[in-house]
């Protein structure tokens, strides 16, 4: 569970975005569709100040997504792997 501020900043960490931070609003858009999917919900929390913030949570649909998705990466990983061992062995 988290709020989407805070996806951002988590996704910001990540060395994939070391040249240039992510887009927020693109962020907020993929979660809006993830919503509509089923993938995740989005509850209002009210908080002591400030305006009310979004808190997603992963839903089990969400869950199985992102595993074949991880699944599918590990495919693509072991498919460049192995091109590169390839191009290594016969430069």
């Amino acid at each position: 569970d988290a709020h989407g501020y805070v996806l951002v900043q988590r996704l910001g960490d990540l060395a994939l975005f070391a040249e240039a931070p992510p887009d927020a609003s693109g962020i907020y858009k993929v979660l809006k569709a993830m919503e509509d999917e089923g993938l995740v919900t989005a509850t209002w929390e009210m908080g002591e100040s400030g305006p009310a913030k979004r808190k997603y949570t992963l839903t089990g649909d969400g869950r199985a997504c992102l595993a074949r998705w991880a699944r599918t990466l590990e495919d693509y990983r072991r498919q460049v792997d192995g091109l590169l061992q390839l191009l290594n062995e016969h430069p």
